[in-house]
C-alpha cells in the first residue's frame, strides 16, 4: 500500500538529513519526481539552467531517444552543482538511494514505510494541489495514466470536508 506523507512528515524528512548525500537524495526525489534509476544516472550534462533533461529510448525496438524536461528548483540545482563539482557522475547506485531514503525516514521517526516511489507520488500530489494540470504532470513524470496512482490523501480529505 502506498502512503501519502503529510506536510509535517515531509518537513521532518528534510530536516532529518545530516549529510550532503542525504540532502541530495531526499530533496531531488521530493522536488523533481525523478525515478531512482533516472536520478542515479544523472550527469552534469543533464542539468540545463533550472531543468533536468532526461533522455530514454522511445520504444523497445527503436534507437530514437525520447526527451523529457523536469523542472528544477534552486535548492536542487545548488545541491546538484555542489555534488557534480566533486566528480563527474552521481556515484550513487539505485540501491544506495533506497537505503538512504529509508535511513532518513527512520531518523525522522516516520512510522510509515517511505520509499523513493512514495516521494515521487508525493511530488505528483504536490503538483496537483498547486493547480498544475494532469497533462503537464504526465509529461514531467513520463506517465501515461496518472488516475491509477490516486490513493487516500489525508490533507485532501480534510479540504473536501471543509468544502462540502
Amino acid at each position: 500500500m502506498v502512503y501519502e506523507l503529510t506536510i509535517q512528515e515531509r518537513e521532518r524528512l528534510i530536516g532529518a538529513c545530516k549529510t550532503h548525500r542525504e540532502k541530495l537524495c531526499v530533496n531531488i526525489l521530493l522536488e523533481t519526481g525523478l525515478r531512482v534509476s533516472e536520478f542515479a544516472n544523472l550527469t552534469p550534462d543533464s542539468i540545463q539552467e533550472n531543468r533536468i533533461m532526461i533522455y530514454k529510448k522511445a520504444g523497445p525496438h527503436t534507437r530514437n531517444l525520447k526527451k523529457r524536461i523536469v523542472p528544477l528548483t534552486d535548492r536542487c540545482r545548488k545541491l546538484l552543482e555542489t555534488h557534480f563539482s566533486l566528480g563527474d557522475g552521481m556515484g550513487i547506485t539505485t540501491r544506495t538511494i533506497q537505503r538512504i531514503v529509508a535511513k532518513v525516514a527512520s531518523n525522522a521517526a516516520i512510522a510509515k514505510r517511505v520509499t523513493p516511489q512514495i516521494l515521487r507520488k508525493n511530488f505528483m500530489t504536490k503538483c496537483l494541489r498547486r493547480g498544475i494540470s494532469i497533462q503537464t504532470i504526465q509529461k514531467i513524470l513520463d506517465r501515461q495514466l496518472i488516475m491509477m496512482d490516486f490513493y487516500p490523501d489525508p490533507e485532501g480529505e480534510e479540504a473536501l470536508k471543509e468544502f462540502f
